[in-house]
């Protein structure tokens, strides 16, 4: 967690497609007109500034501009400037961050996007049903793994009947990719909206991915997932 210091005096507010917003937030914040990105620059404790981008959108999905070295002594106005200075070389529509998958955004119908989070190796993905059964609080689908490997896990929650985090109904082979991963995952999310018994039933208390799909129907072609998957611009 960074501390947000003042503006130098001569920082601009406006820099290309990118706008300072005084409000509080976690470091000096500039965001893209749809604010799905942020460029923040932050003091540690010991003084020692950093600048990141940010995807707002995901926790954890940061890249660094200038401080990731934990060797490296950065002074705040030297943050200031090579912030200002990628801004001024990257608009922000064109701006994504290299391990966030769009296709992730293509919300199965009748869910919400709960979480989408980067650790240091791992991603975790929850889609939330909206209108859930009255026998259960929550119920979500669950991709967790290893985007560097491709190593994945597909699991459901159906609080209050998990127990954990949740129960594995799939296990991709490793080296599939998430794409190919969501596209299973939109057919699981469309089986248990469709017919909620599949996971509400008391002597459900293992649910097989294969009887899901059997019973539930081809979910819509997502809108805009496969065609952005490799349109990815990097910090540099």
């Amino acid at each position: 967690m960074g501390i947000t210091p003042e503006l130098p005096e001569g920082t601009p507010h406006e820099v290309g497609g990118w706008s300072f917003d005084p409000e509080p937030y976690n470091g000096a914040a500039w965001f893209g007109d749809d604010r799905r990105v942020s460029v923040a620059v932050f003091t540690s404790l010991d003084d020692t500034a950093f600048a990141k981008v940010f995807d707002e959108r995901v926790s954890g999905g940061y890249t660094y501009i200038l401080g990731e070295d934990p060797e490296q002594e950065i002074d705040l106005d030297e943050a200031f400037e090579k912030g200002v200075s990628w801004m001024k070389t990257h608009d922000p529509e064109n701006w994504h961050h290299p391990r966030v998958d769009p296709a992730v955004f293509d919300v199965p119908d009748g869910y919400d996007l709960a979480h989408y989070g980067l650790g240091q190796r791992e991603v975790t993905i929850r889609y939330a049903l909206r209108d859930f059964p009255d026998e259960l609080r929550a119920m979500k689908v669950r991709i967790n793994g290893f985007d560097s490997t491709d190593n994945w896990t597909v699991e459901i929650n159906r609080t209050p009947i998990t127990v954990g985090h949740g129960e594995e109904i799939w296990k991709p082979e490793k080296g599939t990719p998430l794409s190919k991963v969501l596209t299973r995952v939109r057919r699981f999310a469309a089986a248990i909206r469709e017919d909620p018994s599949l996971v509400t039933e008391p002597d459900r208390r293992e649910i097989d991915g294969e009887d899901l799909l059997e019973n539930g129907p081809t979910p819509s072609r997502p809108q805009n997932g496969q065609t952005e998957l490799f349109h990815y611009e990097r910090v540099s």
